[in-house]
């Protein structure tokens, strides 16, 4: 969500690009802000992949959890159906 701020208000953190009659220093403060904006889009961008990535993993290990316990109550309903037709 910051990223996208930052993104979108890109003009007015920025400002306005110096004059070309403009001092070195007004230059040199303009390419600052320019590359902290966009070091900092590029960070959060890059803090979403990676906790998409988390949120991805944790997903697949539930989703392997719930396949191996759905597995043993199915082995074990079998089982017992067995059993019931051994008995009868």
């Amino acid at each position: 969500m910051v990223g996208i701020g930052i993104a979108f208000g890109w003009p007015w953190i920025i400002g306005r690009k110096p004059p070309e009659a403009a001092s070195m220093d007004a230059k040199a403060d303009f390419l600052i802000r320019g590359i902290v904006l966009v070091s900092a889009t590029m960070l959060c961008f890059a803090m979403a992949v990676i906790g998409s990535i988390l949120i991805v993993r944790q997903a697949r290990e539930e989703y392997n959890e719930a396949r191996t316990q759905n597995l043993k109550e199915l082995i074990e309903g079998t089982q017992q159906d067995i059993r019931k037709k051994q008995d009868a």
